[in-house]
């Protein structure tokens, strides 16, 4: 069951891309502004590959979009956060739509802490059990 706080500050988001290079163009893709696990489940289920990126702030607030829509990179030069630090990484919903493969990115930049304060991430590591430290993210 969702928290009160959860539930007002949850919502479907536009997603600002855009690269810190000359000549990139922006653009916008729908994404998910601190989703639960069911959100996201339904999200997964619609994506490419059933294949999601997300970024889990200092505060553990998330951020999630299908995956072929854009790169990390791409997010957090769009949405002006480059001062931030993140969790970051990936996740795939498997055939029977209750489990995850999460790849959590090794970057030295990227906290993975801060992953773990995040009540959803929670959820989905409990059907999983772990995650892995991926170098492809």
């Amino acid at each position: 069951m969702k928290s009160f706080q959860q539930y007002i500050t949850e919502r479907s988001i536009k997603l600002s891309l855009d690269l810190p290079h000359r000549g990139s163009i922006p653009r916008e893709i729908r994404g998910l502004d601190n989703p639960n696990l069911s959100d996201i489940t339904g999200f997964a289920k619609n994506a490419p590959q059933n294949k999601l990126r997300f970024l889990i702030n200092s505060k553990g607030h998330m951020t999630v979009w299908r995956a072929m829509d854009g790169i990390h990179q791409q997010v957090i030069t769009g949405e002006s956060r480059e001062k931030e630090k993140f969790a970051l990484g990936y996740m795939v919903l498997l055939d029977d739509d209750t489990s995850w493969d999460v790849y959590l990115s090794p970057h030295p930049k990227a906290n993975v802490k801060f992953a773990k304060k995040n009540a959803t991430f929670q959820g989905i590591l409990k059907t999983t059990g772990k995650y892995a430290l991926s170098k492809e993210i």
